[in-house]
């Protein structure tokens, strides 16, 4: 058995496809997703066919509550069952679709892990405006939120790692300058800052911002091909395109590559003045 996590996948999985055939996944090994899976997220045949795709992946899916989908304790097709010591809510027909309950501490072989999911949505005004769905639901309550404390007060405030789908205060990586910050409902962010002063643990993962940050090591690089399996630095050939090293795959869809750009670290593949500066950079030791 293996583990993996990745971040939001909002309703697109071909990276996943992808992921399971190369690595030769099976039902055994887990794909840890950090919320806004979105295959709960319209509620009709949509959500439906995309689930029976899923249920043929070779992979179980450990799905965190993210703020663009619906919590399956309100849909009524959910059934509860304990899975890795701690309780998920599925359906049965599509028996590797896992939904994390938030609270419950789950056991990832030797280690021991909480699950704390939802988040403020930004996009909120314009999702109603849209027609497009919104759920009350998308942040923990404050029954949540005392289940959460009461279950970490039963482990002495002590776990190896946090599953979430926002994170603290600590850990924000959205800059203060974004317009419209000061509307955003932070006090999700406020409250996880609290759990974060108190506990002891070694590694939180979340999602909810779309980037690739390793806190600990901001200047390694985190690139990775999706042809070859390549996790070196991919690099920067002649032509200004990014190529893998090893197999030359030049397919920016089969490729993550990760840099720092005006003090954060991001992976949109930049315009040609962004990339020259890029190429031309010097590694200082």
């Amino acid at each position: 058995m293996k583990y993996y996590i990745t971040g939001d996948c909002h309703r697109h999985f071909r990276k996943v496809e992808f992921f399971c055939r190369h690595h030769g996944t099976t039902r055994e090994d887990v794909l840890i997703l950090l919320g806004d899976v979105g295959i709960n997220f319209f509620l009709d045949d949509s959500d439906k066919k995309l689930k029976e795709e899923l249920s043929k992946l070779p992979i179980t899916l450990f799905c965190v509550h993210g703020n663009h989908e619906e919590r399956p304790e309100y849909i009524g097709s959910y059934y509860k069952k304990i899975w890795c010591g701690g309780a998920v809510s599925f359906e049965p027909q599509y028996s590797n679709i896992l939904f994390a309950i938030d609270g419950e501490i789950y056991k990832f072989g030797k280690k021991k892990g909480i699950v704390i999911g939802g988040a403020y949505s930004v996009d909120r005004e314009y999702r109603l405006l849209a027609g497009l769905p919104w759920f009350q639901s998308e942040q923990p309550s404050e029954k949540v939120k005392k289940r959460v404390e009461k279950e970490l007060e039963k482990i002495g405030w002590k776990v190896d790692y946090v599953f979430s789908h926002t994170c603290p205060l600590l850990y924000e990586p959205t800059p203060k300058e974004v317009i419209g910050f000061e509307k955003i409902d932070r006090s999700t962010e406020e409250w996880l800052d609290s759990i974060a002063k108190k506990l002891q643990y070694t590694k939180w993962y979340f999602g909810h911002y779309h980037d690739n940050i390793q806190y600990a090591e901001f200047n390694t690089k985190s690139d990775y091909c999706h042809v070859c399996g390549f996790d070196g630095e991919i690099i920067i050939n002649d032509n200004l395109e990014w190529e893998c090293p090893n197999c030359g795959n030049k397919d920016k869809n089969k490729m993550n590559v990760t840099r720092r750009t005006c003090g954060y670290l991001g992976e949109n593949f930049w315009n040609e003045g962004k990339t020259k500066e890029i190429k031309a950079r010097v590694l200082h030791l």
